[in-house]
């Protein structure tokens, strides 16, 4: 990270993450009813490298169509997953309902 501009680096890079989590949520999920999610995340790393491959992370997430009454509540720290080599698929789910 550039000692002159950290700010600004540090602004690109949650553009680039929000951007990278807008883009893995095409079609949504319908949420009915009383939810409460309550999440802390600490050194959480996701990295696909190589051909065709895909890391997912979710911790507290919701990822299909829920009805009624949802709590989650989770503290995770400590996350890795990498996947390399090609048309490989990681996926992590803490706290989730749902698939990767």
């Amino acid at each position: 990270m550039s000692r002159k501009y950290p700010a600004l680096a540090l602004a690109a890079l949650a553009l680039v993450i929000s951007q990278a989590a807008s883009a893995q949520q095409s079609g949504g999920v319908h949420v009915t009813g009383d939810t409460t999610i309550d999440v802390s995340a600490k050194n959480v790393s996701t990295l696909a490298s190589g051909t065709g491959n895909t890391a997912v992370t979710n911790i507290g997430a919701i990822t299909e169509d829920t009805t009624g009454k949802t709590s989650v509540a989770v503290s995770a720290k400590n996350i890795e997953n990498v996947v390399s080599g090609h048309g490989k698929k990681g996926c992590v789910s803490i706290a989730s309902q749902g698939g990767c």
